[in-house]
């Protein structure tokens, strides 16, 4: 455990300097070169244990191999076994069983090995063994299975020939090439062999004579090889540790010197000939092409570029220790085998343990400006990406950390969160947050926190009425608040809370006696909550007619032969409500609107000329004659908005979409329901010749979250429908989505596919112009550069101009809690390839229009983009890009507005 006491301490010493010196991310030490060397598994005594890191034992580690999944793979040459470790840092056994040789095939702890030294893997994951004194190469399989893949156990030799037929003598180290062929260096026979995938052994290059020779493949003489690497382009790489020198094999098998010297032996850094290695050994290329070598002799990791310039990257010759540190700030005690993973990181065993590169954490704020409120939560979310612990993460406010400090105890690649709170003035200002390992240090950019003032509760502005209404007619009581929203009401009757009465008014459709008492209702906020004054309600009894006299008409009480007859009638239109009532006069009339009296209503006919949708309601009217009164059945009177001038049809949106990911639109039908065809096309844009489109999109409808309609491949039923409405056609048999639908009201349209690719979401209004119509249209996705920024089209229809609102939100949908969104959204609307309106950041003027649509509110001063336009009937294209080439989350809208 002691190098893991010393990785701690350096990361706390990087931290102060941070905190003291205000390194900006530009002076972060990010870059690779020096590695930052930790020990990953293992100790300093002889063992064969498993466990977690430092509890884990190996008897000299020899060579290690990473295989695609992560998992690094060390031949433990005293213990003759394979040793798994996972990335952070588990060791098992894998295959064989500590102390005992042999040359056993089997599965897992019943193979046995000899002296296993070389060790790699190829694509599919499998392990190939150098089991140097039973002169065999052995494979085992992602399952463990071990079996002799080249050569006999026992019997040494040189001979060529197909897996057990032939002969090795003391083979020391492997590789395999991008082809699946496995390159073995032959020590006893000093040659160096090439197996194929079917395990057919030849000569690949070598005389036999021991040496240093350059050239062909015949004449070339090797001595003492320990390392082996293939290089993308075919050729091998090896370490000739007894000439100090590093050496290239053409695909041909000619031998040319690549780095190091014959003459002199050092840890000189130079190019070519010019630099020096004591003893190198095992050999390792990086994804750029830069080799890696570990310097057994001078305890050095050594790196030469594609071009032979070397230079040490970790270790120094005073240190012949297993330290960890940075740079030459390491110490190894014998590094050997060397390896990389997928992700970039360099392991090296060291003897008996395993040395890990490590590289320097990062961090990603999720947000870029947040306005919060003062008294309530601040959370800052930001990703950090470190692939070794400990992590040390710290927030600084105005440039100082602060105590919100914590150290992440294992490998994170996800969101985290600090929270503070409550919120006070002072809690303003700039954050970064500092993330740091053994690597070094990232700063985050800043993020800047507004702090507005504690919402004040809501202020009643108009309260609730007194009333008295007659029995089985009906009331409503309502209150109008004004302040910041949104906001929240529950109503009482004299303390007694009534279910489901959260709205800003309370109806009884049919009052009775024990209706009557006394009214109020609770507003609530974000700054708190207000009570309304109370509103007494008395319901009265209908009184019954005294009975008349046997043989005498007497005094009859009122009755109604006509009800009220409920109807629906177009804006403009004249509605008439008429009763007819009989029974002893004079009969009085008064007409009553959601339980409220109509001044001058009070005839037995109620008309209401050029009607309106505020008229719409539920009516009754109330009978009075000298025999008693009656109340009549409600009637329900709706007003349909007139039908407009300029309707929208249409909403069409492009975009390239990945595996799984998800485009969402939206639609809004007001006045009743509406058929709407709805398509997602991906194969079908193939007729435009565009290329890179989704094989095989799918489309699901919701409304709320409840899935009312879904399609993947479209019925050739619907053909006549996407002529009707003016559609491109659709090959027959294509794997396109589409279906025509029935919406009302809010509906969110999905589109996804399990392959990315192009995609074309449309939706079309069926039909001829009625009250019912689309209302709102709106698209998300991610907004790119170039070509990948946020593109919607849509149509209007009819004989006169249209007003619109259309938007384009950013920063407010983080309020929603959607990560990565468009900081500044620019909002360019554009009929053909003229502009026709732009907006950057939104005019406040133009509030009071998203309540009157029904949108929702844009914090005040935000950088979401909005624009008020009248626009004639035509195509147009609604165009959303970041300012200054910004990407990320954005939300586009069409609202028909009033």
């Amino acid at each position: 455990m002691r190098p893991f006491l010393r990785a701690t301490s350096l990361l706390a010493r990087w931290l102060v300097a941070l905190a003291t010196d205000q390194l900006t991310a530009a002076e972060a030490p990010n870059s690779a070169e020096p590695l930052a060397i930790v020990t990953l598994a293992g100790q300093i005594d002889d063992g064969s244990a498993d466990g977690f890191r430092g509890a884990a034992s190996f008897y000299g580690a020899y060579a290690v191999a990473v295989s695609p999944d992560g998992n690094a793979y060390v031949s433990d040459y005293d213990n003759n076994t394979i040793r798994k470790i996972t990335p952070d840092g588990l060791v098992t056994t894998f295959a064989g069983t500590p102390r005992q040789s042999g040359s056993n095939d089997g599965s897992g702890a019943s193979a046995r090995f000899r002296g296993p030294r070389g060790v790699a893997i190829d694509f599919a994951g499998n392990i190939y063994v150098v089991d140097s004194l039973n002169h065999t190469i052995r494979k085992i399989t992602p399952d463990r299975t071990v079996s002799t893949f080249a050569g006999t156990a026992g019997s040494p030799g040189y001979v060529d020939g197909t897996g057990t037929a032939a002969r090795f003598q003391f083979p020391e180290c492997i590789t395999v090439d991008r082809n699946q062929n496995v390159y073995v260096y032959d020590r006893g026979n000093r040659r160096v062999r090439k197996i194929t995938a079917a395990g057919v052994v030849s000569t690949f290059s070598g005389s036999g004579a021991p040496g240093h020779n350059d050239g062909a493949a015949a004449v070339a003489t090797f001595d003492n090889v320990n390392g082996l690497a293939a290089a993308p382009d075919g050729r091998l790489l090896l370490a000739q540790t007894s000439a100090g020198i590093i050496r290239v094999l053409a695909p041909d098998g000619t031998a040319s010197t690549f780095a190091g010297s014959r003459q002199r032996r050092g840890d000189i850094d130079g190019t070519g000939g010019q630099a020096a290695f004591r003893e190198p050994w095992g050999l390792a290329l990086d994804d750029a092409g830069n080799i890696f070598i570990a310097d057994a002799g001078s305890g050095l990791i050594r790196k030469a570029t594609p071009q032979g310039v070397v230079t040490t990257v970790a270790g120094s010759p005073e240190r012949r220790d297993s330290v960890d540190g940075l740079g030459r700030q390491a110490g190894f005690d014998q590094p050997q085998g060397v390896a990389f993973d997928a992700r970039g990181n360099l392991y090296v065993t060291d003897y008996n343990c395993v040395r890990r590169s490590l590289r320097v954490p990062t961090v990603t704020p999720l947000d870029q400006n947040i306005t919060v409120r003062a008294g309530t939560t601040l959370r800052l979310r930001y990703r950090v990406s470190s692939d070794f612990s400990p992590t040390t993460v710290t927030i600084f406010h105005q440039g100082s950390p602060t105590e919100r400090s914590l150290v992440l105890a294992e490998p994170q690649d996800g969101e985290l969160a600090t929270v503070i709170t409550p919120v006070t003035a002072s809690t303003g200002g700039t954050y970064t947050i500092a993330v740091a390992n053994a690597a070094g240090t990232t700063l985050s950019r800043a993020i800047l926190v507004t702090v507005e003032p504690a919402a004040a509760p809501p202020v009643i502005v108009r309260q609730p009425e007194n009333r008295t209404v007659p029995a089985g007619s009906s009331f409503t009581v309502s209150v109008t608040a004004s302040g910041e929203g949104p906001f929240s009401y529950q109503w009482f009757n004299a303390e007694t809370r009534l279910p489901g009465a959260t709205g800003p008014s309370y109806t009884v459709a049919a009052a009775r006696t024990s209706d009557s008492g006394s009214y109020f209702v609770r507003v609530s906020n974000a700054g708190g909550t207000t009570t309304s004054a109370n509103a007494r309600i008395t319901v009265n009894a209908v009184v019954p007619p005294n009975p008349a006299a046997p043989g005498d008409s007497g005094t009859l009480p009122p009755s109604i032969g006509l009800q009220p007859v409920s109807q629906s009638v177009t804006a403009g239109e004249t509605a008439v409500l008429r009763v007819a009532a009989t029974g002893s006069g004079p009969l009085s009339y008064q007409w009553f609107k959601q339980g409220v009296a109509l001044g001058g209503a009070t005839q037995a006919a109620l008309s209401l000329g050029n009607a309106q949708p505020a008229d719409s309601g539920t009516y009754h009217v109330v009978v009075t004659g000298a025999g008693g009164t009656i109340a009549s059945r409600p009637a329900v009177l709706d007003v349909r908005p007139a039908v407009p001038a300029a309707r929208l049809t249409n909403l069409s949106v492009r975009t390239t979409l990945q595996a799984r990911q998800t485009l969402i639109v939206g639609l809004g039908v007001e006045g009743g329901p509406r058929d709407v065809v709805v398509r997602a096309v991906g194969p079908g844009l193939g007729t435009f010749g565009l290329g890179g489109t989704m094989p095989d999109p799918r489309l699901e409808l919701f409304r709320n979250a409840t899935l009312i309609q879904a399609n993947d491949n479209w019925p050739d039923a619907l053909a006549a429908s996407f002529a009707a409405v003016g559609a491109f056609p659709l090959p027959s048999g294509s794997r396109d989505a589409a279906m025509r639908q029935t919406l009302d009201g809010t509906i969110s349209i999905q589109a996804r596919g399990d392959l990315g690719g192009a995609v074309l979401l449309e939706a079309y209004d069926v039909g001829a112009a009625s009250a019912a119509r689309l209302v709102n249209l709106s698209a998300r996705n991610h907004v790119g550069t170039g070509d990948q920024v946020l593109i919607t089209g849509f149509s209007l229809v009819g004989s006169a101009p249209q007003r619109l609102l259309v938007r384009a939100v950013g920063p407010a949908l983080a309020g929603f809690g959607v990560a990565g969104v468009l900081a500044d959204p620019v909002l360019e609307l554009y009929s053909g390839a003229t502009v026709v309106a732009t907006n950057d950041n939104w005019n406040a003027e133009i509030a009071p229009q998203f309540a009157a649509v029904g949108a929702f509110a844009l914090p005040f001063g935000s950088r979401d983009a909005a624009l008020l336009v009248t626009l004639p009937p035509g195509a147009y294209t609604a165009l959303v890009r970041g300012a200054d080439g910004t990407t990320g989350e954005a939300l586009v809208e069409i609202y028909a507005a009033p």
